[in-house]
């Protein structure tokens, strides 16, 4: 603890001493100027935009295709295939309209693109269709096909040109501390032993913090299913669909058998194989599964009494492992007094 709360101390003492030490601007970052190429080609006009012109490498580009067309046509984009040239395409968007003034219509398609390799980098040529709508047919258009457009890479990643900077002079210290900042240790400390005990109460309070067992879990929601109205409604299907789904899923956690992903008969030849379950709890199993399936599969329409037993079954199978528990700890404390 001492250590810890001395660490917050020391940083908090460092960073008093900033003020006084020379500061020196990161040079401004690499431009974001675009670079735009447009091609007019009846009866549309194409613009590629690339923000930046020159990246760096591993910078993102965005690349914006923009056609405009007269109101009676309608564009088809290229497909753009992966890799883009030597670009990795890593987003899209769908194309769509930006605006229109009445008779010309704009539509506009945004990508995210990362360069593979420094240098000369090409966007090959890319064909643009378009189709005339007419009252009962539409008509495909010539193919609109622009050119290859070249840009530079610039080398190196898109943070090195502002994290590498000159070599600067050593700046001598201050040869006394001011007297202020030792008036303010005994407030400095204070903060930190605040900031340390507000951590510490923090990690107790997660340790404290626990994850509900499989028990108390299949009693929540067989609570909200006995809530839910499907049996006043005198809907049975659903309520017993979700009710055996609560037991199977209960076995899942607290025994790891796969139960909800085998059929009854799979499932009841499989929970004979556990030492955990009683010949007299496997055969109320059965019957609970077996008149569950009747009215899950069948159609079949309870009665009364039948629901009271398949919710009273279900209570005692999630009961099943604490009662386990209950009676090997009551021997271990007979044991240990004889």
């Amino acid at each position: 603890m001492i250590s810890e709360i001395s660490s917050i101390v020391v940083c908090i003492l460092m960073l008093s001493c900033l003020p006084g030490c020379r500061e020196d601007k990161l040079p401004p970052p690499a431009t974001m100027d675009p670079l735009v190429r447009a091609w007019h080609i009846e009866p549309a006009e194409i613009t590629l935009t690339l923000t930046p012109a020159s990246p760096l490498w591993q910078q993102a580009i965005h690349m914006t295709l923009q056609v405009a067309l007269p109101k009676n046509y309608r564009p088809q984009f290229p497909k753009i295939e992966q890799p883009l040239g030597e670009l990795y395409v890593a987003a899209r968007s769908d194309p769509e309209v930006v605006r229109g003034d009445g008779e010309v219509y704009v539509y506009t398609q945004e990508f995210r693109l990362e360069a593979l390799q420094a240098g000369k980098n090409i966007i090959p040529a890319m064909e643009f269709g378009y189709s005339e709508a007419g009252k009962d047919s539409t008509s495909k258009g010539k193919p609109l096909r622009t050119e290859a457009v070249v840009f530079e890479v610039q080398p190196g990643t898109a943070t090195s040109k502002q994290e590498l900077t000159d070599i600067r002079d050593v700046v001598a210290l201050p040869e006394r501390q001011p007297i202020w900042l030792l008036a303010a240790l005994p407030v400095l400390f204070a903060i930190a032993l605040a900031v340390y005990w507000r951590y510490h109460r923090r990690k107790l309070a997660l340790a404290e913090e626990r994850t509900p067992t499989p028990e108390e879990i299949a009693r929540e929601s067989l609570a909200k299913l006995l809530a839910a109205p499907f049996l006043q409604e005198h809907n049975y299907k659903p309520f017993y669909f979700t009710l055996t789904g609560i037991v199977r899923e209960y076995l899942e956690n607290a025994y790891y058998i796969r139960a909800p992903r085998q059929t009854t008969e799979e499932f009841l030849h499989n929970i004979c194989q556990y030492e955990n379950f009683s010949l007299a709890m496997v055969a109320s199993l059965r019957d609970f599964l077996q008149k569950s399936d009747v009215v899950k599969y069948a159609k079949s329409i309870p009665a009364e009494a039948e629901i009271v037993q398949v919710i009273a079954t279900a209570k005692e199978v999630i009961a099943q492992r604490e009662k386990a528990v209950a009676s090997q700890d009551k021997i271990f404390h007979q044991e240990g007094h004889t």
